[in-house]
């Protein structure tokens, strides 16, 4: 039997600019690009399914849409999610699965109304602190390393700004073909 399984990442933008710092949007950017794409890809690998590119509907901009099969479709809804919170600290993905009933169309809109309902469901945060914990005083969250400049930082901070400078280029060249590392501020 056939599903179509769909995904959302909730909180984009606020995970994007939750601070003014470059280096920081390009990397959240770039995590979320990668969610939908390489890591997804990645992460179906490990459950021991090659993903099949022409069962991709979308995988782009916070969305994956795949047709899929029930065994392959319960060890991604069961696992995927906390795979991406411990991937990228500070996002959480929606997940809704529908039977294919032949007609796409049909099934994309009651994907998307299962993912509309799902997004309104709280996620229990990963890094909640106790009163305690030491603070990263430029996002609130929980201290988890130094920066360059010896301050504290939240664990959604460090992947950001820990994102190799090849795929911070990459998500750059979506937008500018002929860009070249030296025209990107990476710091």
């Amino acid at each position: 039997m056939e599903y179509l399984y769909g995904a959302s990442v909730q909180g984009i933008q606020e995970f994007v600019f939750k601070t003014n710092k470059l280096k920081e949007i390009a990397g959240a950017s770039q995590l979320v690009d990668n969610i939908c794409t390489s890591e997804f890809r990645g992460f179906c690998k490990k459950q021991k399914h090659t993903v099949e590119e022409e069962n991709i509907i979308i995988s782009a901009a916070g969305n994956i849409k795949y047709l899929i099969s029930n065994d392959v479709c319960e060890n991604i809804v069961r696992s995927f999610p906390k795979h991406i919170s411990n991937y990228a600290p500070g996002i959480t993905v929606s997940q809704a699965v529908v039977k294919r009933t032949g007609d796409l169309k049909k099934d994309i809109d009651d994907l998307e109304l299962k993912l509309k309902a799902q997004r309104n469901k709280a996620e229990m945060p990963v890094d909640i602190g106790f009163m305690g914990l030491e603070r990263a005083r430029r996002t609130g969250g929980v201290a988890y390393t130094f920066d360059k400049e010896n301050k504290h930082i939240d664990r959604a901070t460090d992947k950001k700004i820990s994102m190799p400078e090849e795929d911070t280029l990459r998500l750059f060249k979506k937008f500018k073909k002929d860009i070249k590392a030296k025209d990107v501020a990476f710091y």
